[in-house]
């Protein structure tokens, strides 16, 4: 079911009862703890100027529900939009197919995977024509670990990672 929380934030709360944009990205054990926001259980009351454009995208990777983390756009054409990432592979491009699905002309249709292993995150390019690149290196990578914070860009899209696990 489709909820808001009280930033204005909309997400899927079949997945967890928090926000996944306010929650704290690094959930493991040790890590400082940050408030998290609590959801507004009727979000159909909120006033609409607390309304935001920039929907959760509920993607799924193979068999699993589990969420290890996100990706937020940064820059390009859906900016401020966020696709959360499961456990296994999550297909990055233009390709309906794709679990993050890019409208980025510049993205090919099926651009990169982003995989959890259970352990470690790493984004792999599937040959894709332009290329992708981490952070703010000019050389594009094959197969690169992912760390918390990372930004990733696929044509004029940055996708920037949050981890979870």
């Amino acid at each position: 079911m489709m909820q808001r929380c009280s930033n204005g934030h909309e997400f899927n709360s079949d997945f967890g009862p928090e926000c996944p944009v306010c929650m704290p990205a690094d959930l493991r054990p040790g890590a400082a703890p940050v408030k998290r926001t609590v959801v507004d259980q009727s979000p159909s009351q909120l006033p609409p100027t607390q309304a935001t454009s920039a929907p959760t995208v509920v993607v799924a990777g193979a068999g699993s529900k589990r969420i290890v983390g996100w990706v937020v756009v940064e820059r390009g054409p859906q900016r401020d939009k966020d696709f959360r990432l499961y456990e296994g592979q999550n297909r990055v491009g233009r390709d309906a197919n794709s679990h993050i699905v890019l409208s980025d002309p510049l993205a090919g249709g099926a651009h990169a995977v982003i995989n959890y292993d259970g352990t470690r995150f790493e984004i792999i390019d599937l040959a894709s024509k332009n290329g992708t690149f981490l952070n703010e290196k000019s050389t594009t990578v094959t197969r690169e670990e992912l760390k918390n914070g990372d930004v990733i860009r696929i044509g004029d899209t940055s996708l920037q990672f949050i981890r979870r696990v």
